[in-house]
């Protein structure tokens, strides 16, 4: 990272059992005091490790002709993430899916490197926090059939400055994909590249959802159909639900199987996760999203209406 090497720890991951070690070729000379004691391992000291991360990284994502999935935006990202995971798992998919929230410029690179023949899909989660970073994301990414971008909020404004500057950064990832880009109805104007499918509250959305306490209404306005999802949550979460819910749409799975597989889906903890004591209070831990001030308030405007 910014602060850490991650090559000084080689003498650690030596002592866990690694076969193999790429280094900064600034510590070629600390290595060769070890050298002896480290004869059955390999070693390349490159100039810069990162680069060569995204390369690798780059290089095993071209072996996979699978769906991918790339998903973005300011908030919601790693819900939408395991709610799409856990519908396609429910119909027998092999879903490879970022682990936690690693989606940076090395997060994202580990998590592909983790890919296996075996899987059947993969999703990413893309995460930005500065100009430029969606570049090197998707540089690595290549390509991905679908996008989702969540929404857009006035997040990461240390280095984007504006609303507008996240938007640009966050909407580059049209240029990598291939099917449709499925997004939040008021940024839908900004997809120009690829096909679009938007979803909201508003009616100009292609999928148009109501949002209450105990169910969300989704009207699928391309085919003039009504569904009900019973779930009792808050708004941010139903905004989620109506992204997975539109992309598994492209798997061909009946909308039926897609509602009963998320009314089944277990919360993540720290994202507005309930606990139900035994004194018969009740605590909501949204943790994760202090981090957020904008949505730290949407938050606390959901305790009140939960």
């Amino acid at each position: 990272g910014a602060k850490v090497d991650g090559s000084s720890f080689f003498q650690e991951a030596i002592l866990k059992g690694a076969s193999g070690l790429i280094l900064s070729e600034e510590f070629a000379a600390e290595f060769r005091k070890i050298e002896q004691t480290a004869e059955d391992v390999w070693v390349f000291f490159v100039p810069d490790t990162k680069a060569i991360l995204h390369a690798l990284a780059k290089k095993w994502r071209l072996q996979f002709q699978i769906p991918f999935i790339a998903v973005t935006g300011s908030v919601g990202n790693t819900t939408t993430k395991e709610l799409l995971k856990h519908i396609l798992e429910k119909q027998g998919h092999k879903v490879f899916a970022t682990h936690n929230s690693e989606n940076g410029s090395i997060g994202l690179p580990l998590n592909i490197l983790a890919l296996r023949p075996s899987h059947t899909v993969a999703i990413f989660e893309l995460g930005v926090e500065k100009i430029g970073e969606m570049n090197v994301l998707c540089e690595v990414l290549s390509f991905v059939t679908i996008s989702i971008i969540t929404t857009i909020l006035e997040s990461h404004l240390k280095y984007f400055e504006s609303l507008d500057l996240v938007i640009k950064e966050k909407i580059k990832l049209q240029s990598i994909t291939r099917e449709f880009v499925c997004i939040d109805n008021d940024f839908k104007k900004y997809i120009t590249r690829v096909p679009v499918v938007s979803f909201g509250t508003k009616d100009s959305s292609d999928i148009v959802y109501a949002s209450l306490s105990t169910k969300v209404t989704i009207l699928d306005c391309k085919n003039d159909k009504n569904y009900i999802v019973n779930i009792l949550y808050h708004e941010g979460f139903h905004h989620c639900l109506v992204a997975a819910f539109t992309v598994a749409l492209f798997f061909k799975i009946q909308p039926k199987m897609i509602i009963d597989t998320i009314e089944s889906f277990k919360k993540i903890a720290g994202r507005f996760s309930v606990h139900h004591l035994k004194s018969g209070g009740m605590i909501i831990n949204d943790a994760y999203n202090a981090v957020n001030p904008i949505v730290m308030l949407k938050s606390v405007q959901a305790f009140v209406e939960f």
